[in-house]
C-alpha cells in the first residue's frame, strides 16, 4: 500500500514539473544603467531606467533599427542630450535625436511617473529639428506614458513611409517648434500615421502648432488636449477629429501677397487651418470633425481654409459633422447637420433633431382614443411616421389611434436629416365604474345615498331605471317613491355600475325578495374541473368564458343576440352586465307558480358571460367560482335549497336539473363542487364563507342558448335559495333532476380563477 501511494506521488511530482517546465516564464525587464546604454535595444524585449542618463556625442541617438518589438520603461528617469553637437559628426548617421527608430514597434512608458525625455540644446530650430524622437521607415511608436521636452525644436518627427506614432498620455513639451511634425518631402507615399488618444501637446511661442502635417496619410486625434499659436496645420493626407481639445493662441497673420510659407508654419492662430499649396502639387485633404471635439482660437476663426496664392484647393473634403467650436462655422457645415450656439456662447455642430411633442401620451381606449402629435426639427419640413405595433396604435400625418391595450413607440423621421424623434405611447382599458352599495333597500318616501368610482380620465352622470319608482340626483341621493324595483346606474363615457333600488311599501310588503347582483371568477378551459373529469359523456365540453362588461356597445350587442330588450340588460355594482332585477323576480316568479318546492328566502343575479364551445351544438361546460353566500347560503344550507333558473327574454323562467356524478352531466343541468373539484351531494351543506365552483351545463343552440350563433352560448340564469332548514344525514349521491332545488341564479358563462372582462 505504501509503495502504490509513492508512486502515485511521484506521477504527480512529474507532471507538475513538467507542467513548470512547459509554461512560459516572465522574462525581467533588462536594466538599462548610463555603464550599458549601449545594450538598449539591441534585442526584443522589455528594458528598464536604473538611472539618469545623460547622452553624449559619443553615445549618440539611442537606435532601434532591427524589426524587433521592444518596451522602455523610464521608471521615473530622465534621458537627457544636447542633440545638437550629433549634427557635427555625421548628420545622416546620427540625427538630432534622443530616440531614433528605423525599424520595429517601439513603446515607450513611466511606471513611476516623472520619467522624461530632455533635449536640453539651446540651439536655434534649424540647427535642432529632427525631432526628440524621431521614427521613420515603417517603424512603429506607441507613448503609453513619458514627457518629452525641447526648447528648440520638434518633439516627434514621423514620416510619410508607413510609420505610426500613438500618442496616448503624457506630455509633450515645446519652447518654439512643433510636437508632432511630419516629413512632407515624400508626398506621395500614403501610410503613415499620427493618432493622439490623450496627454497635453504644448508649445509656447508664436509661429507654431501643437501639431504640423504637410504630408499624405492619416492624422487622428480622438483626445488629449493641444494647444499652440496655431493649433494643427494641415496641407495634405487624411485628418479625422473626433474628441479632445484644441486651442490656438496665436495673431492672425495672413500674407498680404496670398503667398504662403510652402515648407513650414504659417502665423494664422487657427485651431485647425487648411492650407492648399503649390509645393504640394496633388496632395488632397480629407478632412472631418465629429463627435466632442473641441476646437478653440482666442484671436481668430477657430476653423478655417487657405489657398496659396497662384494655387489650386487641395480640399478634396471637408465634412464638420460634429464638435464645439469658438467661432460659427456655419461656412463648412452642410446640411442636415446644423450649428447651434449655447449659453456658454461656444458653437454646437449636431446633427438636425426631430423632437415629437409630447414625448409621451397615454391613450384610454373607449375615453381617449385618439391624440395629435407634432413633429418639429431645424430643416425637415416633411415626417415619415411609423409606429413600433400598429396592433397597440396606428399613427398618420402624427394622428395616432389606440387599438388595444399596450405599449408602443411612434416615431417621426425627418425627410432630410434621416433623424428620429419618438413618442412612447401607452393604451390601456378604462378603469370599471364601481357603485357602493350594491343594493339598497328603502320604504316608500325614504332616501338614500349610493357613490360611485371612475376612470381619472372619466366623468359619470346618474340616472334611474325608473323614475316613478325611485329617483336618483347628481350627488347620488336616491328617493324612494312608490314600491317596486329601479336600478340606478352611475354612466360613464364607457363603463357603467348599478345599484339595485328595492322600494318596500310597509303596508303592503312582497313576499318575493329583489334580487341582488353578485361578482364572481372566471375559469379558463384548463382549469375548468370538468376538463380532466372522467365518466362524463362525450359531448360535454369544458369551455372558456368572459364576463360581460357593462359598455353600451355590449348591452346592444347583448341584447340582440340574445333577444332581450336593451333596457332589461344593467350594470351591477362592479361594472358587469346582468339581467334587469326586474325580470330576474319575474322569472323566478314563474318558476314559483308551477313548482311549490320554489320559496326563495333571497334571489341572487350573476353577471352575464359568453363562452365558445370548440364544436357546434356540443354541450357547454360553464364554470364559475363564487362565495356560499354570493350562492344565497346561509347556516344549515344545502345544495337542495339552491335552484338555478334560466331567465328568458319574456320574463319566464326554467329550472336546471341537479347533476352530482359526471354520468349526469347535460344540457339544462347544473353542479357544485369543493375546490378539491368534486361534485356535492343534494344533501351536502353549502357554507356561507367557503368557496364553490358552479358548473352550469348548456347546449350549443339548445333551449337554454339564446344565442343561436353556433358554437357561441349566452345564457342568462338567476339563483334562488330557499331558506335554510335543519340539515338531513349527509349523502353521497343524488339524481340527476332534483324538484326540490330553491335557489336561483342569474348567470351568463364565467371563466376561473380570474375574471376575464370582455
Amino acid at each position: 500500500m505504501k509503495m502504490r501511494k509513492l508512486r502515485k506521488y511521484g506521477i504527480i511530482f512529474l507532471v507538475l514539473l513538467m507542467a513548470l517546465m512547459c509554461a512560459p516564464m516572465a522574462m525581467a525587464a533588462t536594466e538599462i544603467g548610463q555603464n550599458n546604454i549601449g545594450d538598449l535595444f539591441k534585442t526584443a524585449g522589455d528594458y528598464i531606467l536604473s538611472e539618469d542618463i545623460a547622452l553624449n556625442a559619443n553615445t549618440k541617438a539611442i537606435e532601434l533599427s532591427k524589426d524587433f518589438t521592444v518596451t522602455l520603461d523610464l521608471n521615473g528617469h530622465v534621458v537627457s542630450s544636447d542633440t545638437s553637437v550629433y549634427k557635427t559628426t555625421d548628420s545622416t548617421k546620427y540625427p538630432a535625436s534622443i530616440i531614433y527608430a528605423t525599424s520595429g514597434d517601439m513603446t515607450i512608458k513611466d511606471s513611476q511617473g516623472g520619467g522624461k525625455l530632455l533635449d536640453v540644446s539651446t540651439a536655434a530650430y534649424s540647427s535642432n529639428n529632427d525631432g526628440v524622437i524621431r521614427v521613420k521607415n515603417g517603424a512603429k511608436l506607441t507613448v503609453e506614458k513619458a514627457i518629452i521636452e525641447v526648447k528648440n525644436g520638434i518633439g516627434i518627427t514621423t514620416y510619410d513611409d508607413g510609420t505610426r506614432v500613438t500618442f496616448k498620455d503624457g506630455e509633450i513639451n515645446v519652447e518654439y517648434g512643433f510636437g508632432i511634425a511630419t516629413n512632407g518631402t515624400n508626398i506621395t507615399e500614403p501610410g503613415s500615421g499620427i493618432y493622439v488618444e490623450g496627454g497635453k501637446i504644448t508649445v509656447a511661442s508664436a509661429d507654431s502648432a501643437a501639431i504640423y502635417h504637410p504630408s499624405s496619410g492619416t492624422l487622428s486625434i480622438s483626445g488629449g488636449e493641444l494647444s499652440a499659436a496655431d493649433g494643427i496645420q494641415v496641407k495634405a493626407g487624411t485628418v479625422m477629429i473626433s474628441g479632445g481639445t484644441i486651442t490656438a493662441s496665436g495673431d492672425h497673420k495672413v500674407p498680404a501677397n496670398g503667398v504662403f510659407s510652402g515648407g513650414g508654419t504659417n502665423e494664422l492662430g487657427n485651431a485647425l487651418s487648411l492650407i492648399s499649396h503649390k509645393s504640394y502639387k496633388g496632395a488632397s485633404m480629407d478632412v472631418t470633425i465629429s463627435g466632442s471635439a473641441t476646437l478653440i482660437s482666442e484671436q481668430t476663426n477657430a476653423i478655417e481654409t487657405y489657398i496659396s496664392s497662384g494655387g489650386v484647393d487641395h480640399v478634396k473634403s471637408f465634412k464638420v459633422i460634429g464638435g464645439i467650436y469658438s467661432t460659427d462655422p456655419s461656412d463648412y457645415v452642410k446640411t442636415p447637420y446644423v450649428v447651434k450656439q449655447g449659453a456658454d456662447m461656444m458653437y454646437t455642430v449636431t446633427l438636425a433633431g426631430v423632437a415629437v411633442d409630447p414625448s409621451s401620451v397615454e391613450l384610454v381606449l373607449g375615453l381617449k382614443n385618439t391624440a395629435q402629435l407634432k413633429a418639429s426639427s431645424d430643416i425637415d419640413k416633411e415626417f415619415s411616421w411609423e409606429s413600433s405595433d400598429p396592433k397597440v396604435v396606428t399613427v398618420e400625418g402624427g394622428s395616432i389611434t389606440a387599438v388595444s391595450a399596450g405599449t408602443a413607440i411612434v416615431t417621426a423621421t425627418g425627410d432630410v436629416s434621416g433623424s428620429k424623434g419618438v413618442c412612447k405611447v401607452s393604451v390601456r382599458d378604462t378603469d370599471d365604474v364601481v357603485v357602493t352599495p350594491a343594493k339598497l333597500e328603502l320604504n316608500v318616501g325614504d332616501s338614500g345615498k349610493v357613490t360611485a368610482t371612475c376612470d381619472k380620465a372619466d366623468t359619470f352622470t346618474w340616472e334611474s331605471s325608473d323614475p316613478s319608482i325611485a329617483t336618483v340626483s347628481s350627488d347620488g341621493t336616491v328617493k324612494a317613491v312608490k314600491a317596486g324595483i329601479a336600478v340606478v346606474t352611475a354612466k360613464g363615457g364607457v363603463n357603467s355600475a348599478g345599484c339595485v333600488v328595492s322600494v318596500t311599501d310597509p303596508a303592503k310588503p312582497d313576499p318575493v325578495p329583489t334580487p341582488a347582483p353578485v361578482v364572481v371568477g372566471t375559469v379558463d378551459k384548463e382549469d375548468n374541473p370538468v376538463n380532466t373529469e372522467s365518466g362524463k359523456p362525450e359531448n360535454v365540453e369544458a369551455t372558456e368564458s368572459s364576463v360581460l362588461g357593462a359598455t353600451d356597445e355590449n348591452k346592444r350587442y347583448t341584447a340582440e343576440k340574445i333577444g332581450f330588450k336593451a333596457t332589461d340588460l344593467v350594470a351591477n355594482a362592479e361594472g358587469d352586465l346582468t339581467v334587469s332585477p326586474v325580470v330576474a323576480k319575474s322569472a323566478v316568479e314563474s318558476v314559483m307558480s308551477d313548482d311549490s318546492t320554489v320559496a326563495p328566502e333571497n334571489i341572487t343575479t350573476l353577471p352575464l358571460v359568453e363562452a365558445q364551445v370548440e364544436k357546434s351544438k356540443n354541450v357547454a361546460a360553464i364554470a364559475l367560482m363564487l362565495m356560499g353566500e354570493d350562492l344565497g347560503a346561509k347556516n344549515g344550507s344545502v345544495v337542495a335549497d339552491i335552484n338555478l333558473v334560466k331567465v328568458f327574454a319574456n320574463g319566464t323562467g326554467a329550472k336546471f336539473g341537479y347533476a352530482a356524478v359526471a354520468s349526469e352531466y347535460g344540457d339544462k343541468m347544473f353542479t357544485l363542487k369543493n375546490l378539491d373539484g368534486k361534485s356535492l351531494a343534494s344533501t351536502d351543506k353549502v357554507n356561507p364563507d367557503e368557496v364553490y365552483t358552479l358548473v352550469v351545463f348548456v347546449a350549443d343552440n339548445g333551449d337554454f342558448d339564446l344565442d343561436d350563433t353556433l358554437g357561441n352560448v349566452v345564457d342568462p340564469i338567476a339563483i334562488a335559495t330557499n331558506k335554510a332548514k335543519p340539515a338531513p344525514t349527509p349523502h353521497s349521491s343524488s339524481s340527476g333532476c332534483n324538484a326540490g332545488f330553491a335557489g336561483l341564479l342569474l348567470l351568463a358563462a364565467v371563466p376561473f380563477i380570474y375574471r376575464r372582462k370582455r
